[in-house]
């Protein structure tokens, strides 16, 4: 009897592996019960797949999925382009968990006066990124990494070579270079000011002074920052001699252009100075409908007509770049 019953399970078994075998429903010689156990054990392992599959597809295929792209720090380029900070964001939501970032890929891009006609010069392989300069023959990209440090790349064909970096700490507030590619200035407010030649080898290093930028190849000009008052002065790199171009004016950029120097007032005002007589003109700025944003890293045009800037609203995805025309705040 045991060797019997013994038989029969074997023959129900081998049965059973032959349906998955073959899909024909004859489980050697065994009764209709035996059948109908190959069925229902089947159909139990069909059941917990679909329920694996569905539940895999609950928790990882029914997400949705949402793209955006910001701009930020926005700077004019010689000729009167634009370069930014693009980011292309991907977000992921499923009815398990909230949105959240899944991806996103930095760039270094140039657009036209009308901030147009994109164009991709880098990808940039950093957290964040500010303080980006394209030199104004267009040779060299510098910008500051989340590091505190100043990179700096050359054009090579069609890709940005790496050139050399220099830590510049968390205060530095301006980078320029100089006309013809072969100098960055770099200046930490009022506090100090850094000139090197493109190769990264310091060529001057003064304290006391900074903002502003250069007024030529070899000469540049700069907020002054005396015991009793700010003087607006004027640095020969060649010489070292320093001359006093005028007292109590302040310079946050220089405008080739007009001969004249800019600085920003207060968040919504700009002052511009004519260094050949002094002429000072004040235009009040209208940033609507962003009134409820912080704005940052305003830059004028070329022509002294435009100017970018970014915005951060009430939350981090409002935010972008605003580019004005400074008479009509348009």
């Amino acid at each position: 009897m045991t060797i019997y019953v013994n038989r029969l399970l074997k023959m129900a078994l081998n049965g059973i592996n032959f349906v998955f075998r073959t899909g024909v429903f004859v489980c050697a010689g065994i009764k209709r019960t035996a059948i109908q156990g190959c069925h229902i054990h089947a159909w139990k392992n069909v059941a917990g797949w679909i329920v694996l599959l569905v539940g895999s597809a609950l928790i990882t295929g029914c997400a949705s999925y949402r793209d955006a792209t910001s701009y930020s720090r926005p700077a004019w380029t010689a000729e009167g382009n634009i370069v930014a900070v693009k980011t292309a964001m991907k977000f992921r939501k499923s009815w398990i968990e909230p949105e959240s970032l899944a991806d996103a890929r930095m760039s270094i891009v140039q657009l036209d006066a009308e901030g147009r006609n994109e164009q991709e010069l880098m990808e940039v392989n950093e957290h964040a990124i500010a303080l980006v300069q394209r030199s104004p023959l267009g040779n060299y990209l510098a910008y500051l990494d989340a590091n505190y440090n100043l990179k700096v790349f050359r054009k090579e064909g069609g890709r940005w070579a790496y050139r050399w970096q220099v830590d510049v700490g968390s205060s530095v507030i301006e980078v320029r270079f100089s006309p013809d590619d072969s100098k960055v200035y770099i200046s930490w407010g009022t506090a100090r000011f850094n000139i090197y030649d493109i190769y990264g080898n310091l060529l001057i290093q003064k304290t006391g002074g900074g903002g502003g930028g250069f007024l030529s190849d070899t000469k540049i000009i700069f907020n002054q920052d005396t015991t009793t008052d700010l003087k607006l002065s004027e640095l020969d790199i060649l010489s070292g001699r320093i001359q006093t171009v005028r007292s109590g004016v302040a310079v946050d950029e220089y405008i080739s252009s007009e001969n004249a120097v800019v600085s920003f007032a207060a968040s919504d005002m700009l002052v511009k100075v004519l260094l050949t007589d002094g002429t000072r003109t004040t235009t009040n700025i209208t940033y609507a409908p962003y009134e409820y944003s912080d704005f940052t890293g305003q830059s004028i045009s070329p022509d002294g007509k435009k100017m970018v800037m970014s915005f951060n609203g009430i939350s981090d995805l409002d935010s972008g770049v605003i580019l004005l025309n400074i008479e009509t705040s348009e």
